[in-house]
């Protein structure tokens, strides 16, 4: 941790690698002193072995397990099945003779630390702590030997660090860096600084190699990574960039456009010196170093016309006069101290005098007013334009087009032969099954039931001629065809012995359907009076059509032997019992047609029918007592039939309680008027 940041902070402050010191280099060493053995032990398949990189993997193979055994013991044994040409190989190596064929990759061991700390300028005394990582490490010789070095080299004995996972501690942290350079990912945060372990410098040089500029060093070794540098130079033709990595060159970027440019649109400017040209050279956080953004600069020296207005000369004249009058009326009031009457008529005098003055000074210097003054400034414009830029790379040399095109009709190709030999591994694969799968089902009692035994010697003769024939050579159409005839041969009894025991359940579930159709037949009959007799009669026929069919097959089937085809087949049969129901079914979702109403005609048609209508009401009950009975009663025949939603009767009783109503305020009203007295009358006395 760094105070002021609560995130870890890892800087790295020497690097140093050795790219053929390695786990895998060992393997390489162990591999060929095997090889050599089995030469010596099998000079006939000497000259073949190390020709063969099936075999040449399977040693590398081993020898990755042997090296690991020998870490832990110090005899390990070396077998290899089926080495080359069905020849296996056993023989042991022990850790002395590992360690003495090894002695040119250990004595590089100690260099890579050395230099890293050079590069860091340190010393193993400055050093408290060591980490180990990889899977090389485990081997005892390179344990030794580095502990060995750090006793020696450090100020205290140092103990060999393992404390990460030695195999993905470079990946996992790869990962994680990644994570936090990137903002898709929520990560813990490190700050990571990492330095380049290369030295990196570039030189400008002329497109024909005619002149070339110092070697200028951008990036020294132990630089950190994500730095930016920018060249900055003059010149006045197109020329060429070359960038070196540890003085081997590894690109050339050709510069073209600036002498097009002086020659063409900028040559009529009046430049105040040659071109600037300037480039960025960044080293990004993944140590690759690349030659971006040329841009050409020019200053343009040109004159604009400028105006000057000159002062106002009414202000001066004003200014003066105005000082003039009043220094003078200062004079008189001094004089005014000996004679005051006549200081104040001199006063009122020279005050008339000034401001005459005042106006005529005005007036001069209005009417000779000069013209603006006119002068030339001298002004720079700057000039920017972006050069063309041609990359070509030498370490590591990319491939160009016609290569890349080349290897892609070639990986193409591969895939084809590939995909065509899997297809005909799996058609071969599929033949032998079938093969194996066919004489087995011939001795299951299904098949025997429904075939013949000249039918089975046919398959088995098949077969036979099938297995013993030469594999070699066969194109896929030849097993497409082979299968095929099997199949042939053996298809049908199969498909006898599935219909022999798929009949046994056809007659009852043709029963059941026809059972099934009689009584849509007897519904449609009964309760569904309005469908059309063409429909009915239609169905009827197809199902006597199939009655009569299925007694035919069955008596047909009966008389057949076994070994034969079918009379019929159970996908027959529920097909056409299929379309019988379907034909039924369609029939019974006929809906009921409605009934038409009458519509209604003219007033006079109206008129009678209410009448009507009215004529055939029942009429209405005379007393009260009466009236109100029915009423009652009427109520609950209403509620009940609006309960069963017999809304039509609900209506029509709702119009009689509306009568009924109306009957029963009418008699009310009569038998008031009856009690109440007649006022005309004189009572009697």
């Amino acid at each position: 941790m760094v105070a002021g940041k609560l995130a870890p902070v890892l800087t790295v402050l020497g690097s140093a690698v050795d790219y053929a010191l390695g786990g895998h280099f060992l393997d390489i060493l162990i591999a060929e002193n095997r090889l050599k053995a089995f030469q010596e032990k099998y000079p006939k398949l000497a000259s073949g072995v190390e020709k063969d990189p099936r075999a040449l993997r399977k040693l590398l193979t081993q020898a990755q397990k042997t090296k690991a055994i020998l870490s832990s013991n110090k005899v390990a044994p070396f077998i290899v099945e089926s080495l080359f040409q069905d020849q296996d190989f056993q023989s042991t190596i022990n850790r002395a003779e590992f360690e003495k064929i090894s002695e040119g990759i250990f004595s590089r061991l100690t260099a890579p630390v050395e230099k890293a700390l050079k590069d860091a300028n340190l010393t193993m005394k400055d050093v408290s702590h060591v980490e180990v990582v990889g899977g090389a490490w485990r081997v005892p010789k390179v344990q030794e030997m580095l502990s060995e070095y750090f006793k020696k080299e450090g100020s205290s004995e140092l103990p060999l660090g393992q404390h990460l996972n030695g195999e993905e501690a470079a990946a996992m942290g790869g990962a994680l860096m990644a994570a936090n350079f990137s903002s898709s990912f929520r990560v813990k945060k490190i700050f990571f600084s990492d330095i380049t372990a290369h030295e990196y410098a570039v030189q400008v040089t002329a497109l024909d190699g005619s002149w070339e500029k110092n070697l200028t060093t951008l990036y020294p070794v132990g630089t950190p990574l994500g730095g930016k540098k920018k060249l900055s130079f003059s010149l006045e033709e197109d020329f060429m960039v070359k960038l070196f990595e540890d003085g081997v060159l590894m690109s050339e970027y050709s510069v073209t456009g600036l002498k097009e440019l002086l020659d063409g649109k900028w040559k009529e400017y009046n430049m105040t010196g040659p071109p600037k040209i300037t480039a960025s050279v960044p080293l990004d956080m993944s140590g690759i170093i690349e030659v971006k953004q040329l841009l050409v600069t020019i200053e343009e020296l040109y004159w604009v016309n400028v105006t000057k207005e000159k002062p106002n000369k009414t202000a001066n004249a004003t200014s003066n006069k105005t000082a003039n009058a009043t220094d003078d009326a200062k004079g008189d009031k001094a004089e005014g101290d000996e004679a005051k009457a006549e200081g104040d008529e001199a006063e009122g005098e020279e005050s008339k005098e000034a401001e005459t003055a005042t106006e005529n000074a005005t007036e001069n210097a209005t009417e000779d007013d000069a013209e603006p003054e006119v002068t030339w400034k001298q002004k720079k414009k700057k000039h920017e334009k972006k050069l063309t830029m041609t990359r070509m790379d030498y370490n590591p040399k990319p491939l160009t087009e016609a290569r890349i095109k080349e290897l892609k009709k070639k990986m193409e190709d591969q895939g084809e032969k590939e995909a065509e030999v899997g297809a005909l591994a799996g058609l071969k694969n599929g033949l032998e099954a079938a093969i194996y799968g066919s004489r087995d089902k011939l001795e299951k009692d299904e098949i025997i039931k429904v075939s013949t035994e000249p039918q089975r010697e046919e398959v088995t003769k098949l077969c036979n001629e099938l297995e013993e024939q030469d594999w070699t050579g066969l194109k896929k159409t030849d097993y497409e065809n082979q299968l095929k005839t099997l199949q042939d041969l053996l298809g049908p009894l199969e498909e006898r012995a599935l219909e022999y025991e798929a009949r046994a359940d056809l007659p009852d579930t043709v029963k059941e359907a026809l059972d099934a159709v009689k009584q849509m037949q007897a519904h449609i009959a009964k309760n569904m009076s309005w469908v059309n007799s063409s429909k009915t009669e239609a169905a009827e026929k197809k199902t006597d059509e199939l009655k009569e069919w299925w007694s035919k097959r069955t008596t047909q089937q009966k008389e057949l032997p076994l070994s034969e085809a079918p009379a019929y087949t159970k996908v027959d049969v529920l097909e056409k019992l299929s379309k019988l129901k379907k034909e039924w079914q369609k029939i019974m979702k006929l809906k009921k047609p409605k009934e038409v109403k009458p519509k209604k005609g003219k007033a006079s048609n109206a008129t009678s029918a209410d009448d009507s209508a009215k004529a055939e009401e029942p009429a209405v009950p005379g007393t009260v007592e009466e009236v109100e009975k029915e009423l009652a009663e009427l109520r609950e025949k209403k509620i009940a039939a609006v309960e069963n939603e017999d809304f039509d009767a609900a209506h029509v009783l709702k119009q009689r309680e509306q009568a009924l109503v109306k009957q029963l305020a009418k008699l009310k009203e009569d038998g008031e008027a009856a009690e109440k007295p007649d006022s005309s009358e004189k009572p009697e006395l």
